[in-house]
């Protein structure tokens, strides 16, 4: 049996087309060139990553982030004030556990905008209606968000992508 079986592969070995390498033994692979120029922009040296949306810059880094403006009941004792937030926002809603995760750009004028859900709570949800409602429920907690102190870059207030999860339990 084991001879038979050396026998196969030493006659498979010699087999081999020998103008085309494998792709194990070339470092690259050629790919398709894309249509479109990507949205996201490489980080050059001294500059910050940012994208494009709707013909605005919105920067991912930047000399300051913004600052969640909490309000007057949540205090300055507590140093995560927007997770605070956002959390005591959701506390009474009991549909069931899991965890939405929302981006959102901080516009110059410090609004949350372009409310965007990164990660659907279907992950953890145990059916369709109950990971709708929270992913749902997350966004417009997100949408709703008091005032923010803009993020700047150069002394000047810019456009800032936060990511956020939203945890029902």
């Amino acid at each position: 049996m084991i001879c038979f079986l050396l026998l196969a592969l030493g006659a498979c070995g010699g087999q081999q087309k020998t103008g085309t390498p494998l792709a194990a033994e070339t470092d690259t692979i050629q790919v398709k060139e894309p249509d479109k120029e990507p949205i996201t922009l490489e980080r050059e040296t001294g500059k910050p990553v940012y994208d494009m949306i709707e013909g605005d810059t919105v920067y991912r880094y930047a000399d300051s982030g913004p600052e969640f403006s909490i309000p007057k009941p949540y205090g300055s004792e507590y140093n995560t004030g927007l997770e605070h937030y956002i959390q005591e926002a959701v506390k009474d809603i009991h549909i069931g556990e899991g965890i939405s995760v929302v981006y959102f750009v901080v516009n110059k004028m410090g609004l949350p905008c372009h409310v965007t859900l990164a990660r659907s709570a279907k992950v953890f949800a145990p059916d369709a209606r109950s990971y709708r409602q929270m992913d749902s429920i997350a966004c417009e907690v997100v949408r709703n968000l008091p005032y923010f102190i803009p993020a700047s870059l150069n002394g000047e207030p810019v456009n800032h992508l936060i990511g956020v999860a939203v945890r029902f339990k």
